[in-house]
């Protein structure tokens, strides 16, 4: 699974066949926010969730329960995720107090 950004450089978010490195502080991981989480179009879900830095992440989850890498979407608190139809990926959050949406392209 791909998923694309038209904000990130050369508009590439992951690729769910990158290798993902945790490091063991755990600042990568969710640290008291909790996260969100849609069903993918074909299997898995998408995870979205706010770091302990301030940065809203995605991560892709195979039904295998595989792990993607995770890949930042900005800056922002209180994630939220939801698939669509056509199984792009439709992020909203608050960043500064003003809401914010992302349309993420997912291509399978």
């Amino acid at each position: 699974v791909n998923i694309y950004n038209p904000d990130i450089t050369n508009g590439m978010l992951f690729s769910a066949s990158e290798n993902l490195v945790i490091d063991g502080s755990g600042a990568s991981g969710p640290q008291r926010f909790p996260p969100s989480m849609a069903a993918a179009k074909f299997g898995g879900a998408f995870i979205t969730w706010r770091r302990a830095d301030g940065m809203v992440m995605v991560k892709y989850v195979g039904s295998d329960g595989q792990l993607g890498p995770e890949a930042v979407v900005s800056g922002g608190q209180c994630p939220s995720v939801a698939v669509g139809p056509d199984g792009n990926l439709h992020l909203a959050y608050r960043n500064g107090g003003v809401m914010q949406y992302r349309l993420l392209t997912v291509r399978y």
